[in-house]
C-alpha cells in the first residue's frame, strides 16, 4: 500500500457454493511486523434460489502515524426468490483511525469489563477468560474485531473470542 503498509488477501475454506477472504494489513515500524488490521473482506453465496456477497475494499490515506486513516468499503446484498422481503442491498463507508502505538487501525476504543469464552490453543478446550481494560475496536458490518493481548478476535455467538490472527511479538 506504501512503505509502512503491506495488504495480504488470502482465501479462507468455506462451503459448497461459498466462498471466504480474509485481509490483513501488515504495518512496518522500527524493523518490525504488526498486524496493524485482520478482517473478513469477502464472504458469498451462490444457490439455486438465492445469492449474496459481503465485500470491502480498503484504502490506505495520510503519510504519518498522526495522519494515516484506512478507508473501508463495505457492501453487502443479498436476494432470494423464495423470501424476496429479505432481499437488501447496503453500501456503506467505515473510516478508520490508527493507533500510533499499538500500529493498529480502529472504529472505536471501548472500554470492556466482561468474561469472554476462548479457545486455549494447545489443548483446543474452551475456558472463561475475564477481559478488563481500553482496547481497539475495528466494527465492520455488523462484525466486531477486538485487539486484545497484541492479537485481533472476532466476537462470536456467545460471547466467544475467536481468535482471527496470531501475535504481534
Amino acid at each position: 500500500m506504501n512503505k509502512k503498509f503491506i495488504a495480504i488477501k488470502y482465501q479462507v475454506f468455506s462451503g459448497s457454493n461459498e466462498n471466504s477472504e480474509n485481509s490483513i494489513l501488515l504495518c512496518v515500524d522500527k524493523k518490525r511486523l504488526f498486524n496493524a488490521l485482520n478482517i473478513n473482506s469477502l464472504s458469498s453465496y451462490d444457490n439455486i434460489n438465492d445469492h449474496g456477497i459481503f465485500k470491502t475494499v480498503e484504502t490506505l490515506k495520510g503519510n504519518s502515524k498522526k495522519t494515516y486513516k484506512l478507508n473501508v468499503e463495505i457492501h453487502q446484498d443479498a436476494y432470494s426468490k423464495l423470501n424476496p422481503l429479505t432481499n437488501f442491498n447496503y453500501d456503506n463507508l467505515s473510516v478508520l483511525s490508527f493507533d500510533g502505538t499499538r500500529n493498529v487501525f480502529y472504529s472505536v476504543k471501548k472500554d470492556i469489563y466482561e468474561n469472554f469464552t476462548m479457545d486455549d490453543e494447545k489443548t483446543d478446550k474452551q475456558y472463561k477468560q475475564k477481559i478488563v481494560g481500553n482496547y481497539p475496536v475495528i466494527i465492520i458490518g455488523d462484525t466486531n474485531y477486538y485487539f486484545i493481548k497484541d492479537a485481533w478476535y472476532e466476537v462470536g455467538r456467545d460471547n466467544c473470542l475467536i481468535k482471527y490472527s496470531s501475535s504481534n511479538k
